[in-house]
């Protein structure tokens, strides 16, 4: 794997290659890891340069292969202005550098840091009795011998785990070649479970990269914002208006060019499609269009949490959602779990539904499956949601806050 430095900053230490003749199934996800690790620390620190950085690269290799129950043949070469570096691993770990100015090679370059080095301590007394000497020698032969066991056993039961979770990591990268997310989920998670006794950070996070990308999670950072100086209680996309509802039944108009909200005319916050209006009513269990009954059957309101329309209603539910047309339940399949599910946004316009929960936005596509799912460090309490028609731009409430963020489309 050839990785080129792309921003000035990386460009003063070059491009870095990772490369080995090992590429069978068994070995591709260890080959992966360890070409991923080194070009991640190779670009961590510019001002170390491009030789340190090079050898911090391998260190961080070798204490990655160390613990990994196999050995591969890996060669790394970084390209700097500095000359050409050159690494081959032996066993488990890579040894010497060769640099291709004037021939220099500097040799075992401190990877024995990998494990710390065994220190005899020196005995308290110098003229033991020898019998007694010879009784606390067999002793320590004894406890270092059971210590011995003991380490093997562990180390072959930690290579044995090891195994297993690789093994189900690669299991679900073929999974995912015929994209079947559902079941690379699952044996991702089986992998999840089995990778929480292992010590191994590399591991544990490439597992959770992987889920991350099964359950199509996308952060949002840097998100805008308008601060309140009111507690809002919903919000409305109105053409170009953000119209917000305070605790007080009051309207404001937001806009992200003005510091402050202005107060304007009532705004009716109830869900419309064409000249109809929709709304929840459980105390008669019913969706009252134009305030009048429109299910047709018996619906069971208690725990609703709201309604969208695009011409189908969905009624929200803390995990679940029901759908209905002309008043009467549709099939509906939900493919995201949902927890504590409090707010939903659909329009005739958008293309996607979306859930809102305390501080997760899940998207589905209109036939229940899931589409994306935005996390962000900024959502901390969200209460209401607004979608552009184009389904590019979002807008969240967020305790006393606005937060406007652009949507990728599928």
């Amino acid at each position: 794997m050839e990785y080129r430095a792309k921003s000035e900053s990386e460009q003063k230490l070059g491009d870095i290659i990772v490369s080995t003749k090992d590429s069978s199934n068994k070995t591709s996800y260890l080959i992966n890891l360890i070409a991923s690790a080194i070009k991640r620390e190779f670009y961590a620190n510019e001002n170390l340069g491009p030789m340190r950085a090079f050898k911090n690269s391998l260190l961080r290799a070798n204490a990655i292969l160390h613990d990994f129950p196999t050995s591969i043949k890996f060669i790394a070469q970084a390209h700097s202005p500095e000359g050409t570096f050159r690494s081959e691993s032996r066993g488990k770990k890579f040894g010497k550098i060769k640099i291709n100015r004037n021939q220099k090679k500097i040799k075992n370059i401190a990877m024995n840091q990998v494990l710390p080095a065994f220190k005899k301590e020196k005995p308290a007394y110098k003229k033991p009795v020898a019998i007694a000497y010879g009784g606390l020698v067999l002793i320590l032969v004894i406890s270092l011998t059971v210590s011995w066991i003991k380490q093997a056993s562990q180390d072959r039961i930690k290579q044995n785990l090891l195994a297993s979770v690789l093994e189900k990591v690669n299991q679900a990268e073929a999974v995912l070649l015929f994209n079947d997310r559902e079941k690379a989920r699952g044996i991702l998670e089986e992998a999840e479970a089995l990778a929480r006794d292992l010590k191994n950070k590399e591991v544990k996070q490439d597992i959770t990269q992987k889920l991350n990308q099964v359950n199509l999670v996308k952060n949002l950072n840097n998100l805008e914002v308008l601060l309140l100086d009111f507690l809002p209680q919903d919000l409305s996309l109105e053409k170009d208006k953000i119209l917000v509802l305070s605790a007080d039944q009051k309207t404001y108009e937001a806009n992200f060019l003005s510091p402050e909200p202005m107060p304007t005319l009532d705004y009716d916050f109830t869900d419309k499609f064409l000249t109809f209006t929709y709304q929840l009513d459980p105390p008669s269990q019913q969706i009252l269009r134009n305030d009048s009954p429109w299910l047709k059957e018996e619906l069971d309101l208690t725990s609703a949490q709201d309604l969208a329309i695009d011409g189908s209603v969905y009624v929200l539910y803390p995990d679940t959602i029901k759908k209905f047309w002309k008043g009467e339940a549709q099939s509906f399949s939900l493919e995201p779990i949902l927890a504590e599910a409090k707010k939903i946004f659909a329009s005739e316009n958008n293309r996607f539904i979306y859930i809102l929960e305390k501080n997760r936005v899940v998207k589905i596509n209109k036939d229940g499956t899931l589409a994306a799912q935005y996390l962000s460090p900024q959502f901390t309490d969200l209460s209401g949601i607004g979608v552009s028609p184009d389904d590019q731009k979002i807008y969240l409430l967020n305790n006393k806050e606005i937060l406007k963020g652009s949507l990728e489309v599928n």
